[in-house]
């Protein structure tokens, strides 16, 4: 081989990595630097039990017990709030289960108040700790003897609906599911690559860059994530491609400008227990139930209705 072509593939070689480590660090600031964020709910004007509780790496949270408005059959909804949101925001989204004979448990994820967990400030990414506090609030709400261990239910919303679903692979003993707005991290990632890559490249370039340098892309950029969190982040597909068991409903507003629908699709081909989804006409992200408040009561109520 002549040294012309050996400095050829050199120069080849040494760009691709430029342009590897350049395009990383772009894509991560991006990914880290978006804003997909609820405004914060008001004081709860349902009375319900204040208690607190640890999640599973021993880090204490606050928690709102409702018990229901008819019937003690221990039947409960635990729900996971949104980004932002705090614990209050179950009213916006499912307090009508409460005359449907459901309780409903309802959290504050760490980091929810800056003034009691300072040392972390929470993204709109699902992580390894909003896993541990869903796990530690399922473990608190079976204890209860209010509740009965066998019909309790999960409704989560964006981020929360995230670590929903990522809970199905461990926990079988939920009986369902509620996600609206939920979202895979790492395909959120790949379609920001293909959404901002004409910026950084011709458009000839961008426009047919190969899957596999979308995914090495992503995994770098997942990965460079990461390390400068300092934490992991949730991936769907292991846990998508693990429950077989336990039923999951999936709502998505068609006009998501954060999470493309596409998503809920996406997360809808790869769940391998019996599956819903309602795409909502008009609706952005998490405002299926604001836009169409009867249709959301209605089809959320009957799948909860069926399967817890």
């Amino acid at each position: 081989m002549s040294w012309t072509v050996i400095a050829l593939v050199t120069g080849v070689l040494l760009y691709a990595v430029y342009l590897t480590i350049k395009y990383m660090r772009l894509v991560t600031n991006v990914f880290l630097n978006s804003t997909i964020s609820a405004q914060p709910q008001s004081r709860s004007e349902i009375e319900g039990e204040e208690v607190k509780f640890l999640s599973i790496d021993g880090v204490e949270l606050n928690g709102l017990f409702v018990p229901c408005k008819s019937g003690n059959g221990g039947r409960t909804i635990i729900f996971a709030h949104e980004v932002g949101a705090g614990l209050n925001s179950y009213e916006r989204y499912c307090a009508f289960l409460l005359d449907e004979g459901y309780n409903i448990f309802s959290f504050d994820f760490r980091g929810q108040h800056a003034e009691k967990n300072g040392n972390y400030n929470p993204t709109q990414w699902a992580s390894d700790n909003e896993y541990y506090d869903l796990l530690g609030a399922i473990a608190y709400v079976e204890g209860r003897k209010d509740v009965d261990q066998n019909r309790i239910g999960l409704f989560g919303v964006s981020r929360g609906a995230t670590a929903c679903l990522c809970i199905l692979a461990r926990n079988t003993r939920v009986r369902a599911v509620v996600c609206d707005g939920a979202f895979s991290t790492k395909a959120t990632i790949v379609s920001y690559i293909r959404k901002w890559a004409p910026i950084y490249f011709p458009r000839w370039c961008a426009d047919k860059l190969p899957a596999c340098i979308i995914t090495w892309l992503s995994f770098l950029g997942l990965k460079n994530a990461q390390r400068r969190l300092g934490r992991r982040l949730l991936t769907l597909e292991w846990a998508l491609a693990h429950n077989r068991t336990v039923p999951v409903f999936i709502i998505h507003g068609k006009r998501d400008n954060y999470i493309d629908p596409s998503h809920a699709c996406w997360i809808y081909d790869r769940i391998r227990a019996s599956k819903q989804m309602w795409i909502v006409e008009g609706a952005r992200h998490n405002e299926a139930g604001t836009l169409e408040p009867e249709e959301y009561r209605r089809r959320v109520t009957a799948f909860v209705k069926e399967y817890v």
